[in-house]
């Protein structure tokens, strides 16, 4: 093989590992290290209600009735998140065992630098301990510009929704979750819960 030749080839060969390290996603890094990633869950907070609660509840030209329903709405919203978020926990605790699960709220900026949370949503001693994490978060999957419904999204952490292998986003919603707050409405989002966490935990043991 003359020198031309090989000099063509090693080219070849260079251009084609950087091709296969850029074309390396999220995704197929975070699958390097499955046996060694925790999930971060992510609670709703309703931060942003309860801020505008919060506010218009301290506007000076309120009358007093005006007042007073505002502030019966804003401790009713936090004691619903609060609520929600205790079963959350709970359900994952008890359906979900796919991977090592810790939980903080949604206004967390740094899942690597927070306080964790234990089942009574307090600060726990306990913290994750993988190499890598993914999170669960609540909302509309951003890939979707149309009328999803708020769902169960993974993304990584830095927030980006993961793509396959990793589960598509689950909804919080549908028939069987309408049927339930009609006639069992003080158990309709834990049955809700249960059967969308049992969901998430299957499709994940695929992979974890």
């Amino acid at each position: 093989m003359n020198a031309k030749l090989l000099h063509l080839f090693s080219v070849f060969f260079l251009f084609s590992g950087i091709h296969l390290l850029s074309a390396q996603t999220v995704e197929d890094s975070l699958l390097r290290y499955r046996d060694n990633t925790d999930l971060i869950v992510r609670l709703p907070s309703q931060f942003r209600k309860i801020q505008a609660l919060e506010a218009a509840s301290m506007n000076p030209g309120l009358s007093e009735p005006d007042r007073a329903a505002l502030q019966h709405q804003l401790e009713k919203v936090k004691q619903e998140t609060e609520d929600n978020n205790q079963a959350i926990v709970a359900a994952f605790q008890k359906y979900f065992a796919a991977m090592p699960t810790y939980f903080i709220y949604d206004t967390t900026h740094s899942p690597q630098q927070t306080v964790f949370l234990n089942d009574q949503l307090e600060a726990a001693e306990e913290k994750p301990t993988g190499d890598q994490l993914i999170q669960l978060r609540f909302g509309r999957p951003r890939a979707d510009a149309g009328n999803q419904a708020e769902s169960m999204v993974f993304t990584d952490s830095h927030l980006r929704d993961l793509q396959r292998p990793f589960p598509k986003p689950v909804a919080m919603t549908g028939i069987d979750f309408g049927i339930n707050k009609l006639l069992a409405p003080e158990i309709a989002f834990e049955k809700l819960l249960e059967k969308r966490i049992k969901k998430l935990n299957r499709r994940l043991s695929l992979i974890f």
